[in-house]
């Protein structure tokens, strides 16, 4: 995403070379474009490269998260399966997992821009560790 956010700021295109020479695996990038684009996150040019499809600023990383299965936010197993709810610990253990999948979105609430932020200066730390923006 680093790419794209850097590519849209100077209004190039990303092409696929750009992303296997960063590192990712064509079997990678190939699932993960598209999911991307199934979402509306990129969008494909005339000349077959990919440039964000909406303003980084306005693309959080929790909605990246959750394009992904078994992401942090429980995946395609949000809750327990209805039969195991009658189980004394049942109850308990839904509760935990809402409460482990709360604390990780509210964690990657940030947008792209303030991820890829280019401007990187240094602000203290909130609770989370992340440095919030001015």
């Amino acid at each position: 995403m680093g790419l794209c956010v850097s590519a849209q700021a100077t209004g190039a295109a990303v092409v696929d070379r750009d992303v296997l020479r960063a590192g990712v695996t064509e079997a990678q990038w190939r699932r993960l474009r598209t999911l991307l684009l199934e979402h509306h996150i990129l969008a494909m040019t005339t000349a077959d490269g990919y440039v964000l499809a909406r303003d980084p600023a306005q693309i959080s990383v929790a909605q990246l998260a959750t394009l992904v299965p078994g992401d942090v936010f429980g995946g395609r197993s949000r809750v327990l399966p209805a039969h195991t709810r009658s189980i004394h610990w049942a109850a308990r253990m839904e509760a935990l997992l809402q409460a482990s999948r709360d604390a990780a979105h509210n964690h990657l609430k940030l947008s792209l821009e303030e991820l890829f932020d280019a401007d990187q200066t240094v602000f203290p730390r909130n609770d989370n560790g992340i440095a919030p923006r001015a």
